[in-house]
């Protein structure tokens, strides 16, 4: 419970937070954005189900040529940008 209390009280310090903005199906006519505040540091991944018919792949460019690697810049603000495919 104290580790838990320590990360909230970090959480909420406004000079710890970075922005986070995940565009779906860019440059397409259903591109979507929407962005959240989140601590520096923490890693953002994406999972989905396996049994959906479609997957998608997170870049970090609006090109999509460029994978995304949560383990890559931690703390400072960023756009992800992800594409769907049929599996």
């Amino acid at each position: 419970p104290e580790m838990i209390q320590t990360f909230l009280e970090y959480a909420d310090q406004t000079e710890n937070l970075r922005n986070i903005t995940v565009v779906s199906n860019p440059g397409t006519d259903k591109e979507v954005s929407q962005s959240v505040q989140i601590p520096k540091g923490l890693i953002i991944g994406f999972r989905y189900d396996d049994e959906l018919s479609y997957k998608f792949e997170p870049y970090v460019d609006a090109a999509c040529t460029e994978v995304y690697d949560p383990y890559t810049n931690t703390d400072s603000d960023m756009t992800i940008y992800v594409k769907w495919t049929n599996s």
